[in-house]
């Protein structure tokens, strides 16, 4: 309830809200609405719905660093997983403390973390999917649902998890209208991106499948 309110003060899209009280909030019914209908699994491969989408996601990343720069908030935070312990626990979980990404990353790691706290905060969503995902129906505007991971971090953030999900030819519409990202955000995510996937991975208890491109990044890409 306290997210749909903030979002709805910084002028973020958002599902109607028809009414609150202090422990709910009634919200518009999609499924009955003219102007809008949910996702569907089809709206990760259409242009339209990307391009769509990509003025969403800078709507919460300009409002975001507004928002972040004149209020203290605590809010979840993706990279904060990125401690020394964690990445040890992920290398034993693995049964990869040989590769020699796991001393580069000792190595350098007050580097990595102090480059991570340097990037522009923001708002992040940090849920893309086409289950949390409302489209118009003639498609020229799209918006997320579902905030329960809404958090800080840096807009690149959002960017990689929207286009890793996406079909080819839509995530280069979706990049195309988003515009410009930070080349500095790219660089300290290819190596934050798989850490985070994979501390969340080894925290089951079975290895998904989701975490195995992102234990093969950290295998292969990171050590040439």
């Amino acid at each position: 309830m306290a997210t749909y309110r903030m979002l709805g003060q910084l002028g973020v899209p958002t599902i109607n809200v028809l009414a609150t009280t202090e422990r709910a909030l009634l919200l518009e019914d999609v499924a009955a609405s003219e102007e809008w209908r949910l996702g569907i699994e089809a709206d990760l491969a259409d242009t339209d719905v990307a391009t769509s989408l990509a003025t969403w996601y800078p709507s919460l990343h300009e409002a975001g660093r507004e928002y972040l720069a004149g209020h203290n908030v605590e809010l979840y935070d993706e990279a904060r997983v990125i401690t020394r312990e964690s990445v040890r626990g992920m290398a034993r979980a693995t049964a990869t403390e040989d590769l020699l990404v796991w001393q580069m990353v000792e190595d350098n790691f007050e580097e990595l973390v102090a480059l991570i706290a340097g990037l522009p905060r923001t708002l992040t969503h940090n849920d893309f999917y086409w289950t949390n995902l409302v489209v118009s129906r003639d498609r020229t505007a799209a918006m997320m649902v579902d905030y329960d991971l809404l958090g800080q971090g840096y807009a690149y953030v959002d960017v990689r998890n929207v286009c890793s999900s996406l079909e080819p030819e839509a995530a280069v519409a979706f990049r195309n209208a988003y515009g410009a990202t930070s080349e500095a955000e790219k660089l300290v995510d290819r190596v934050a991106a798989p850490l985070v996937t994979l501390h969340d991975a080894c925290a089951r208890s079975t290895f998904p499948s989701w975490a195995k491109e992102s234990r093969r990044i950290l295998a292969t890409e990171l050590e040439q």
